[in-house]
């Protein structure tokens, strides 16, 4: 290609992976991440197609170095294990899912990548989630529960928060909805009196999202995970 808008490529090797992630990143972000494709990739980064596959062998080799990424950079926002009393397990689970609603909401195409790619995890990826499987197994254990209730306390929370982040996301791509009593005007109030008067007088939001649900719910999956605790003591 040749004139005014031609964009010249750069020679094989001028360009290092972690360029070529950068690229990866801005294009998914741009046009969505089933959108991506190593010609596309090349294009967006003024190079040739060969050029890509130099560093990355295929698709697959590039989904799982992204993932890897996102993982570490989302991950790096968590708070950690170190010097935490295993006694203050319900804090700490609190501060988790808290922090994880948040960090997940802001994250974009990072948290979607560590949310909903499973299938695209390479051997290195899915070592480092389950390392932090592991630090979360090994801190609940010494809070006192049993393994397999630990793991199934992690798996309550953690999906917990995905299907809350992904309820919250999906709204606000679909335009947020009104909320407070403006939702009433999504009703048909004489069929709904109980949503009626409830949107009447609570905080409530309507797509059952909001941060008096999410503290709800968190604390009935903590509320059960001490009793459980206290039962097996």
């Amino acid at each position: 290609m040749s004139g005014p808008q031609a964009r010249s490529r750069r020679p094989r090797g001028s360009i290092d992976p972690e360029k070529i992630l950068d690229g990866a990143f801005e294009l998914a972000e741009r046009d969505g991440l089933d959108n991506l494709s190593m010609p596309s990739l090349a294009a967006h980064l003024g190079l040739g197609v060969t050029s890509i596959y130099w560093h990355f062998r295929s698709k697959e080799e590039l989904l799982s170095r992204m993932a890897l990424r996102a993982m570490e950079t989302v991950g790096s926002r968590m708070p950690g294990l170190d010097g935490r009393d295993p006694q203050q397990w319900r804090a700490f689970l609190h501060e988790y899912a808290t922090t994880f609603r948040q960090v997940h909401s802001e994250a974009g195409l990072l948290a979607e990548i560590t949310r909903l790619r499973v299938g695209i995890y390479g051997k290195e990826a899915t070592a480092h989630v389950f390392r932090n499987y592991e630090k979360i197994l090994a801190y609940l254990t010494a809070a006192g529960f049993r393994l397999e209730t630990g793991w199934y306390v992690y798996c309550s929370i953690t999906l917990y928060v995905n299907g809350f982040v992904l309820n919250e996301t999906q709204r606000l791509r679909n335009g947020a909805p009104p909320v407070g009593r403006q939702q009433l005007g999504l009703l048909d109030v004489d069929s709904t009196p109980l949503l009626a008067e409830l949107v009447g007088r609570e905080p409530v939001i309507l797509d059952l999202t909001g941060d008096n649900s999410f503290k709800f719910g968190l604390d009935l999956v903590l509320d059960r995970a001490e009793q459980i605790l206290l039962g097996s003591q």
